[in-house]
């Protein structure tokens, strides 16, 4: 499996039951791809890392900050013809979340977790979920 198809097939795990995919969480997913290849990781944690990733985005209820190193690069800005850049130096292995601008709780790709695995993680933290 080359890049393009490892991409392409997250893409379609992501997004199967979707029908207009947003273009940031498009490239959102290709970002995970390119890092997730590039340092041969399994298919199956790209896949659980960015399905939590999009599930987070859209189903979170309550206001946080994800900060996800390799999302910095969006920053610049995008267009059609963009395609993401590999930086072995961005940690690609995990993501937080921060809640009041103050806690946080981390997530690793080694983790697999799915989003309801992610709820329990931070109702432990006793974090507000609203």
């Amino acid at each position: 499996m080359d890049l393009n198809d490892y991409s392409r097939a997250l893409d379609q795990y992501v997004f199967e039951e979707w029908i207009d995919i947003p273009f940031d969480f498009e490239q959102k997913v290709q970002i995970i791809a390119l890092y997730f290849f590039k340092n041969e990781i399994p298919f199956k944690y790209a896949c659980s890392f960015a399905q939590l990733i999009i599930d987070i985005e859209t189903k979170l209820e309550f206001d946080y900050t994800l900060v996800y190193e390799p999302f910095n690069i969006l920053d610049d800005g995008t267009d059609d013809d963009w395609i993401p850049a590999y930086d072995p130096k961005v940690n690609f292995e995990s993501f937080e979340i921060i809640i009041d601008g103050e806690k946080r709780i981390d997530i690793s790709y080694s983790e697999n977790l799915n989003y309801k695995e992610f709820i329990k993680k931070v109702k432990e933290q006793d974090l507000p979920l609203n």
